[in-house]
């Protein structure tokens, strides 16, 4: 083999791996409809019927100090009766800084909307060994029951 094959060779495969390095980084996921956290105060809930797989929506987190920052949730679907009769989890994907992190145990409780409306809290992991933020989402509707 010539100096001249390895040369080309060489370059043929750093010249890929050149322009990955140099692009620009993935955008965050645009969040629908949502791009201030929300204001105190009355608020519509999205009921867990409407729900389909795939909707996109999100969650609202601190992840350092006291800063409120939005987390894009994409909805997988509905564990049925997973705490026992009508006590279902909504199973979904988050994405951005939540990549990083994971479900991390201070984001239960976190508000989760979609379309603008209240449709649960964070409430568990579900991704331990997964690369996915794999979470389970309490119903709006089942905390509701709860407080009655």
């Amino acid at each position: 083999m010539s100096y001249r094959t390895l040369l080309c060779g060489v370059a043929l495969c750093a010249f890929p791996i050149a322009i990955a390095l140099s692009s620009e980084p993935a955008r965050q996921p645009a969040i629908p409809n949502m791009t201030v956290p929300p204001k105190a105060g009355p608020v519509a809930f999205f009921p867990e019927s409407a729900l389909r797989p795939g909707m996109k929506g999100v969650a609202w987190t601190v992840f350092q100090g006291s800063t409120v920052e939005p987390v894009p949730v994409e909805i997988i679907g509905v564990w049925q009766n997973m705490w026992g009769p009508h006590q279902d989890v909504i199973l979904a994907k988050l994405a951005g800084k939540a990549l990083r992190t994971n479900v991390a145990g201070g984001m239960s409780g976190s508000p989760v909307y979609i379309d603008g409306k209240l449709a649960g809290a964070i409430a568990l992991r579900l991704s331990t060994f997964s690369p996915d933020a794999v979470c389970g989402i309490t119903p709006i509707q089942l905390m509701l029951e709860i407080k009655d």
